[in-house]
């Protein structure tokens, strides 16, 4: 029914009208999610009105989305409130029901709504891409959410356990609202673009420091504005939401090698990258982007022609790497000695609870460093790990940590399955002189971003989550839409 009303709306537009209704209700759109999901907007009086007020104004802007067809504001709904105004979950920043014991944020109930509409959509129509997703990943997806209820359940509602549980279900939330909204557009185009022409607006910041060092301003623009909190460059870009890493990362990866990306969009990924190594040189965001083009050359050049540039090249950072941080960064703090003494004390307690994993109830840390064989471990190693650090800047472990390997590993299967999935048919294609340069860089930022979220925090928060899972849908977009076409070509 309402899609049949969608229909008849949308056939009234005229055609030549739809372009210019598409960026209006995409600026409609954009500002009415920031506005849902940023108490910006309503605690600091720059529009006074109440959390739930925005709820209708977010549903009529995405309905009229829906009728038009509109792809800009149809993709927005999947990726911008992963940058506009939704913070970490123990920010004031985000809008929520409720008080800080049991905050329900409007975004993640917008998100899981649609996500039950995909569901309804994809028992109703098998043959749509709700219902092809619910065929592939169902049964994981539904094992995660039994776990996540389960656990949910036997931890107590709290904002706690909703922040750790929303390492669970955000991943299908994403992915089924996708398939909703891909049943009427391309998404395994739409979301690369979409990020690619999303970097420019990320340079904005990163040029003016750059000038800035250029002109010896350096310790003015990076230590005394930063002081004051006017700018922050911590990694790329600080001063967005963390998921702009995410951004780079992938379309970094995902459009430098390829020949057909004007080299007007290769620039702001290139000052970024720059900005990066001239103030922070985040050492997990140059691992992903070489493993993501190194992983792609390798599976079109063979593994050993692959590979063997990869190993010279680790090499040569690994002599290089702490000359380069002494000259030009700012110095990690020990992040690394940190991150390994963290993994292991993580790897140690999962070896504890193996299948089911730990309660959603406490945060990572705070459940591991207090026992005592931690304890003693942070003595002989002289390294104190703070516990508001929350995570050990491993979002597997993580998943292995609160889900075990019954639901954080059908959480990690789910994302494997996806790029093996994907790199086997481009493989497969390629022996046949069959090549979808698109897939090729969705491969490769993709793998980017996976690698990525193996050193910091990404789907523990709605920030880079979001960006991930998007990032994710073009991956199981174009492994289907490949596997088909092999299918064809097979003989009879």
């Amino acid at each position: 029914m309402a899609q049949a009303l969608a229909a008849t709306a949308g056939a009234a537009v005229p055609p030549a009208a739809r372009p210019a209704l598409d960026r209006l209700v995409s600026a409609l759109l954009v500002l009415a999610l920031a506005a849902a999901t940023s108490r910006l907007f309503i605690d600091e009086g720059v529009i006074n009105a109440p959390a739930w007020a925005w709820v209708p104004l977010v549903a009529a802007a995405g309905w009229v989305a829906w009728t038009l067809g509109a792809p800009i504001a149809l993709t927005a709904w999947i990726m911008v409130p992963g940058f506009f105004g939704a913070t970490p979950w123990n920010s004031p920043v985000r809008a929520s029901f409720g008080g800080p014991d049991l905050p329900l944020f409007v975004f993640d109930l917008s998100l899981v709504a649609t996500a039950a509409w995909a569901v309804a959509s994809g028992l109703r129509r098998p043959d749509g891409a709700a219902g092809r997703l619910l065929r592939d990943c169902g049964a994981l997806f539904a094992l995660v959410a039994v776990m996540l209820v389960v656990k949910v359940l036997q931890g107590g509602a709290s904002a706690e356990t909703l922040r750790n549980a929303a390492l669970f279900f955000y991943g299908p939330a994403v992915a089924l609202t996708a398939m909703l909204v891909a049943q009427r557009l391309p998404l395994e185009q739409l979301i690369p673009l979409a990020y690619l022409r999303l970097m420019p607006l990320l340079t904005l910041v990163p040029a003016l420091v750059l000038v800035a060092i250029a002109l010896g301003l350096r310790d003015w623009v990076l230590v005394d504005l930063g002081r004051q909190d006017l700018i922050r460059p911590v990694g790329v870009l600080d001063w967005m939401p963390p998921g702009s890493l995410v951004l780079v990362g992938y379309c970094a990866a995902a459009f430098l090698p390829d020949r057909r990306t004007p080299w007007t969009w290769k620039l702001p990924l290139l000052l970024l990258l720059a900005y990066d190594a001239s103030t922070y040189l985040n050492r997990a965001l140059w691992i992903g982007i070489g493993a993501g083009i190194t992983l792609h050359w390798a599976l079109l050049r063979g593994w050993w022609r692959g590979l063997l540039p990869l190993l010279l090249a680790l090499a040569l950072a690994s002599l290089s790497l702490e000359t380069l941080r002494d000259r030009i960064g700012e110095g990690h703090n020990q992040s690394s000695e940190w991150r390994l003494l963290a993994w292991t004390l993580t790897g140690l307690s999962i070896l504890d609870q193996p299948l089911l994993g730990h309660d959603y109830g406490e945060s990572l840390l705070g459940q591991v460093l207090v026992l005592p064989e931690s304890v003693q471990s942070m003595q002989e190693a002289e390294l104190r790990i703070d516990p508001q650090a929350r995570s050990p800047h491993n979002s597997y472990l993580s998943l292995l940590f609160f889900g075990g390997l019954v639901q954080g590993g059908a959480v990690i299967g789910i994302i494997g399955w996806s790029l093996v999935r994907l790199a086997r048919a481009i493989t497969a294609l390629a022996r046949r002189g069959r090549r979808h340069p698109m897939a090729d860089a969705v491969l490769r930022g993709a793998v980017a971003i996976v690698v990525y979220s193996g050193f910091n925090v990404v789907l523990e928060t709605p920030i880079e989550g979001i960006a991930f899972w998007a990032a994710l849908v073009p991956v199981w977009l174009w492994g289907t839409r490949l596997r088909a076409e092999l299918k064809a070509l097979a003989p009879a």
